[in-house]
């Protein structure tokens, strides 16, 4: 009796249909919270307008989600701009400290988004506003 309980309860287990996991339905949310992001600055651009509140919350969560890519990009920058010793050197020290200050920033960003402050127009505050424009010649 024991052994045809096992079955039916493996055979149940075995046949069910399996329930979506938290990560299995973050992974679609990610995708396309990423393909928003990367979407952003040239949708900006194009509209030829000033940037407003959504451009800002937008720059914001990009920094905050991608921050720790100043790591490299201020070796990239460096090394580019200044050669090796300062890619590895000056480069290292800059984007240590810039994954704090794009962190720090991006959340700041994001909650002050609904308004124009410090720069009244909601221009970025640090340049290159996103991540990714640091690998861009």
């Amino acid at each position: 009796m024991l052994a045809d309980q096992g079955s039916t309860a493996d055979a149940d287990r075995i046949g069910a249909p399996r329930v979506p996991t938290a990560r299995r339905a973050a992974l679609p949310l990610a995708m396309l919270l990423a393909l928003l992001l990367a979407a952003a600055p040239a949708w900006a651009e194009s509209r030829g307008e000033r940037m407003n509140a959504g451009d800002k919350a937008l720059r914001g969560l990009a920094n905050i989600l991608t921050g720790v890519m100043a790591f490299p990009g201020e070796i990239y920058q460096k090394w580019n701009a200044d050669g090796p010793g300062m890619g590895l050197t000056a480069g290292v020290a800059m984007g240590a400290s810039m994954i704090v200050a794009r962190e720090l920033l991006g959340v700041f960003e994001l909650v002050s988004s609904p308004a124009p402050w410090p720069k009244k127009d909601f221009s970025p505050i640090l340049e290159p506003p996103y991540t990714w424009n640091y690998f861009q010649d």
